[in-house]
């Protein structure tokens, strides 16, 4: 879990009694907030997760086996580009690239990452800033092609190479990653502290308490969770037989508040 503060500005648009409303990205100050981050539960294509289920178990042995023939296969494809290159650039423009991310064994992945005289400043995977992650350089991008230290966790790197084959042949500056959104759940039943939130079959929890008035996003009673752009599927279950289920949909940088009552109720 991740403390942020979310600084709102206007509702955008309302449909049935479900509200989108602008955030300020850069304004989060004011009030700590318990806000979940899926990096490795929603969105699993991505190298956060990667680097956090190669290193436990996995239950279906050739689940793994086949993800690691895949991620070999990839790499002898990134690194034969790579080698088959007659001339390699001096340095990377600065800007935003698209590289590919190799441990050379379990996984090889793209992310993006910005350079800055010809250093790497920023990683970001599943081109999100919400799958942004920690890295010590090793040395500076030599011939189109770095090593990083990822941070797993904290005790924990992986030593990987960064290849910069789309750069091989003329810089290519790509779209920076995009900013989170948020959905905010809510009920103004009385029993709302209950109620079950299941997102893309991964549990998150129960909601809070009923809120004295209708809430913001983040407030208390709330549960609150950052996820990249993109539609979910969802389902949430009270006591008895009243249970909600549909999809959502997060736009970057809104925060999408999300009343769950007996109106809308399956």
């Amino acid at each position: 879990m991740k403390k942020i503060t979310i600084l709102l500005l206007l509702a955008t648009s309302a449909l049935n009694s479900q509200n989108y409303v602008s955030i300020d990205q850069t304004s989060i100050q004011k009030n700590n907030i318990v806000v979940y981050n899926n990096n490795n539960n929603v969105g699993l294509n991505n190298i956060a997760y990667q680097l956090m289920a190669f290193r436990n178990s996995w239950e279906n042995r050739k689940k793994r086996e086949a993800a690691l023939s895949k991620a070999q296969a990839q790499i002898n494809i990134v690194k034969d580009q790579y080698q088959e290159t007659e001339a390699y650039p001096e340095t990377i423009t600065d800007g935003w690239h698209l590289v590919m991310v190799t441990d050379n064994y379990n996984y090889c992945s793209p992310a993006k990452v910005l350079v800055k005289e010809n250093d790497i400043k920023r990683f970001v995977a599943n081109d999100c800033y919400i799958s942004e992650i920690v890295f010590e350089p090793i040395g500076s991008i030599k011939k189109g092609k770095a090593r990083l230290n990822l941070k797993v966790d904290e005790n924990t790197t992986d030593n990987v190479e960064v290849y910069f084959n789309n750069d091989l042949e003329e810089p290519t500056i790509v779209d920076p990653p995009l900013n989170q959104g948020y959905i905010s759940f809510w009920s103004d039943m009385n029993k709302s502290s209950t109620i079950k939130i299941w997102i893309e079959g991964i549990y998150f929890g129960e909601l809070g308490e009923k809120p004295e008035n209708i809430p913001q996003c983040g407030d208390e009673g709330t549960m609150t969770l950052a996820f990249k752009p993109g539609t979910y599927e969802y389902k949430a279950a009270g006591r008895g037989s009243i249970s909600w289920k549909g999809t959502f949909t997060i736009k970057e940088g809104t925060c999408f508040i999300y009343l769950l009552n007996k109106e809308n109720k399956e």
